[in-house]
């Protein structure tokens, strides 16, 4: 005989966000309930968000089936429901900003671009070792970050948050955004200097300026720093970069097989550049939330963390520099999991150091997006502090 098992969205949203974070149940019961609710919601909004808009009708079972290819395995296929019921007013769901997290897209991510956590893991554990896996928590947890290049910026001098200097203040925020993480704070290593004659550079075709080819920065400054090739190196440099020949222009580029990452400061972006741009930094709100963003985003690919494809995340692929400054600067429940799972790290105490240093940078060099972040942390945290939030 025939049965047909119906599921709820809410029900689906659990078996969504279950399968996104993996087995949780080595977090604290709490930690836990949040990582799985703030998941479970927001697959709800985008159930919600389909219907609103057409791509899921009340009674169009093989559209709302479809949602849950985000959440199945290849061989979790067969056990998919053969009928979903009809969900007209079935959600009352608030607006976006009444949660903490939302998703990026209305159309179920492909296989082949997704990183569940459980992908992750057994990425991570296969890629350090040839001959038998490796234990995340035994993964290196040391950051080398390096000035490649002198400063050029007129007012850098006068940095000052909460008594630190601007290379200071950048090594506090790596500590203070990956917690768990020791971050060595290097002397300057000039590159023009040092790595002259293995790094390839152009002067760009549109921009007349010079640029670097990101690539041999990444795969040369072990050897040239001679940092363990076991410990990650994350480098600053003041001249523009380019990943490869036929391609503009990028902000950061890093490599988890190489462990090393390189951001530069991205004044002259092609595609956005008028011919007589002359731009002469100067250090405000605006250059030092570009510097947070694309610190801490290349920074987490080193763990092996790819770019997000369920949420609104720090971890969000970007087509342009636009596109990457308006990301969040906060990770989403699967790549916060991922990260906490290799380093360890207190969530609540995690987010209330954030908010903490954020409103100090807030104060001294303000901006809208980085208000928006401090709003969001406070919200977050009371999130995580007050039972009846969760």
């Amino acid at each position: 005989m025939f049965s047909c098992c119906v599921t709820s969205p809410e029900k689906l949203a659990e078996r969504k966000a279950k399968y996104l974070l993996g087995n949780v149940d080595k977090l604290d019961e709490d930690l836990q309930q949040w990582l799985q609710k703030e998941a479970s919601q927001c697959q709800l909004i985008e159930h919600h968000k389909k219907r609103k808009n057409g791509a899921i009708k009340d009674n169009d079972t093989t559209n709302q089936s479809d949602a849950l290819d985000i959440a199945l395995s290849p061989d979790q296929e067969n056990t998919r429901d053969s009928s979903i019921p009809d969900v007209q007013n079935a959600l009352e769901i608030a607006p976006d900003n009444a949660h903490l997290f939302s998703p990026i897209s209305s159309a179920p991510v492909g296989m082949r671009d997704r990183q569940t956590y459980r992908m992750w893991k057994a990425m991570i554990e296969l890629s350090e070792s040839f001959i038998c896996k490796t234990h995340i928590t035994d993964i290196p947890k040391t950051l080398h970050f390096f000035p490649l290049e002198t400063y050029d910026i007129p007012n850098l001098d006068d940095f000052n948050i909460n008594g630190m200097n601007f290379l200071q203040f950048l090594a506090k925020f790596l500590e203070v955004f990956f917690p768990g993480l020791t971050v060595i704070h290097e002397d300057l290593f000039d590159i023009n200097i040092h790595m002259n004659d293995v790094i390839t550079s152009r002067v760009h075709k549109v921009t007349g300026k010079k640029q670097f080819l990101v690539r041999d920065l990444y795969c040369n400054l072990h050897k040239s720093t001679k940092v363990p090739y076991r410990h990650y190196i994350l480098g600053l440099t003041w001249t523009d970069l380019y990943p490869k020949e036929e391609l503009n222009f990028v902000l950061g580029e890093a490599s988890s097989g190489s462990k090393c990452a390189v951001l530069g400061f991205g004044r002259y972006e092609p595609m956005t550049f008028k011919e007589g741009d002359e731009v002469e930094l100067m250090m405000d709100g605006a250059l030092l939330w570009q510097l947070l963003r694309v610190a801490s985003h290349e920074t987490t690919h080193l763990f092996g963390i790819k770019h997000c494809m369920f949420f609104s995340c720090a971890m969000n692929e970007s087509k342009s520099v636009r596109a990457a400054l308006d990301q969040p600067l906060f990770l989403c429940p699967v790549c916060l999991r991922k990260l906490q799972k290799v380093l360890g790290f207190d969530i609540r105490k995690r987010y209330s150091d954030l908010l903490e240093l954020c409103t100090a940078v807030q104060n001294s060099y303000p901006s809208p997006q980085l208000n928006q972040s401090v709003e969001w942390l406070k919200r977050c945290v009371a999130s995580l502090s007050d039972p009846a939030h969760r």
